[in-house]
């Protein structure tokens, strides 16, 4: 289980890098910007940005997807390990100490 918590923070991290990208690129697509002879230009005259917003969300998605999936297969880890090992029953004894079964 320990491995399972230590994917899932390294899936976290990935995730809040790309979305910390993804705000970098949406505050650059609000920005006018100014090309190298001076003129200024919206990202609509296709300077990309659709784009890159649009592979970062499909990233952020697919790592949504693979915490999903860590989470499901923790739970079926821990299923099965609860199945496979039935409780420890103590032995029956008497009050002199003796096993009864």
């Amino acid at each position: 289980m320990a491995d399972d918590q230590t994917h899932l923070e390294h899936l976290a991290t990935l995730r809040s890098a790309l979305v910390a990208k993804r705000r970098e690129v949406a505050i650059e697509c609000t920005q006018f910007r100014k090309n190298s002879a001076g003129q200024h230009f919206k990202p609509s005259d296709g300077s990309g940005f659709g784009e890159r917003l649009l592979e970062l969300q499909e990233q952020i998605h697919a790592v949504d997807d693979a915490i999903e999936d860590e989470i499901r297969l923790a739970a079926e880890a821990e299923r099965s390990q609860a199945d496979a090992a039935p409780p420890y029953t103590p032995p029956l004894t008497s009050q002199s100490g003796r096993s009864i079964a």
